[in-house]
């Protein structure tokens, strides 16, 4: 081997070469991997829920943890009129089957209202765990009110939501202590 600088400029630039070759390999392996787990979501069967249903889809186009707050009575062609629009298939993050869908939807919009995006817009900047939670303690809150026979189970949803609060530098929703989950 020889031991002239040139020689040691050469190993230098082959050694750095070799890294970046494999720097570049990994990059594309992994955007491989990203486009291959796309493909495979656009190619499962879709979710068929009977019944009202509250959903949480991933806000399209930005960087930003947002979440989108729908509502349907068929799921499955709601995803399929909404994916209609989009290159990739969007699937929902977490579901919430309810038998009042309206009731449920006006309680989770007032226990996150703080944490609306935009005005007018269904998109929350919230962390996912606060909303799920959210979601079901509004949906208990809605059975609850329908099983006791309520006239106006709206008004009385709005009445039991007490407010985000934080605490520790963590959110989480009191809505009402005596429903169970």
């Amino acid at each position: 081997m020889s031991q002239t600088k040139k020689a040691g400029d050469v190993r230098k630039y082959f050694i750095e070469m070799e890294k970046l070759v494999k720097t570049y390999h990994e990059t594309i392996k992994n955007e491989m991997y990203k486009q291959i787990g796309i493909l495979e979501t656009n190619q499962r069967p879709k979710q068929n829920i009977i019944g009202g249903v509250v959903y949480i889809l991933e806000a399209q186009n930005t960087n930003a943890t947002l979440y989108k707050l729908g509502k349907t009575g068929d799921l499955k062609n709601r995803m399929k009129t909404y994916n209609s629009g989009n290159t990739n298939d969007v699937i929902p993050l977490f579901t919430v089957k309810t038998p009042d869908i309206d009731a449920t939807e006006i309680c989770i919009k007032a226990a996150c209202k703080v944490y609306q995006y935009r005005k007018y817009k269904e998109i929350y900047e919230i962390y996912i765990d606060v909303l799920k939670k959210v979601m079901r303690r509004c949906k208990n809150t809605v059975k609850f009110a329908i099983n006791n026979q309520s006239k106006n189970p709206k008004k009385d949803i709005r009445g039991k939501i007490n407010k985000m609060k934080l605490k520790q530098n963590k959110y989480f929703a009191l809505i009402d202590k005596n429903v169970t989950k």
